[in-house]
């Protein structure tokens, strides 16, 4: 029997269970990235700083959380370091950190085979006008989506309110994915928040808010939070 869609129907809404365990991922997903930043400097290549935060935060959680299985922290840039961050979800091209790079970073650690992510944008050096103005454009464009998130509110509604941010500020060139998708067994799971997925949020659904904008000749934009629905609204797990 074809099965798809039962496995996500499944998955879709976590368990308490499921969100402490996304909560301690968390945690460990910040470190992650926190040893990203202070290991991040000019002259050195982004996979010795990924390889580097990585290594050190998943022995952390080795050693905090003995008995537990499937655990793995993660940190890199995959790519997206100066102008070749204009390119979203990249892979590694080795590059050299430099000063005046954009740099957007990212961050995950398993948990028993759970995950969330945390993705932030950030600027080697001095940043120049062009990227402050960029830069505090995303942060807006992801405020929009936070903004519109509760219980009830349909998927593609979220993504339809950041697309008309686009459009108002004219920065409708710039975008180039939909504003965030759920997370938890899978890096990419339903739901998404896209105006194709007319699927209503409910409480329990994990989902990243990570609107991106990508100059050419300049750099990418993009801070993902993961967050869990609420009754209320919605609770930030990075």
């Amino acid at each position: 029997v074809y099965a798809r869609d039962i496995v996500e129907e499944l998955r879709m809404i976590k368990s308490d269970e499921e969100i402490r365990i996304l909560r301690e991922s968390a945690r460990w997903t910040i470190l992650a990235h926190r040893l990203l930043q202070e290991y991040t400097e000019p002259g050195r290549y982004e996979d010795e700083i990924a390889l580097i935060a990585s290594s050190e935060a998943t022995l952390a959680m080795i050693r905090a959380l003995p008995g537990l299985r499937n655990l793995r922290a993660m940190a890199d840039f995959r790519g997206q370091v100066g102008k070749h961050s204009y390119y979203p979800h990249s892979l590694s091209i080795h590059a050299l950190i430099k000063r005046g790079d954009v740099l957007v970073t990212g961050a995950a650690a398993k948990v028993c085979g759970y995950s969330v992510e945390l993705e932030r944008t950030m600027i080697v050096g001095k940043p120049t006008e062009e990227q402050v103005k960029f830069f505090n454009l995303m942060l807006k464009a992801q405020n929009t989506a936070f903004e519109t998130i509760k219980p009830g509110i349909k998927c593609s509604d979220v993504d339809r309110a950041v697309r008309r941010f686009f459009k108002e500020q004219g920065l409708t060139q710039y975008w180039k994915h939909h504003t965030g998708h759920g997370i938890g067994l899978e890096y990419h799971e339903p739901p998404f928040l896209d105006i194709g997925y007319d699927r209503v949020l409910e409480p329990g659904m994990v989902i990243t808010i990570e609107p991106g904008i990508y100059v050419k000749g300049v750099g990418g934009f993009r801070h993902s939070d993961t967050i869990v629905v609420t009754e209320d609204g919605y609770e930030v797990l990075t």
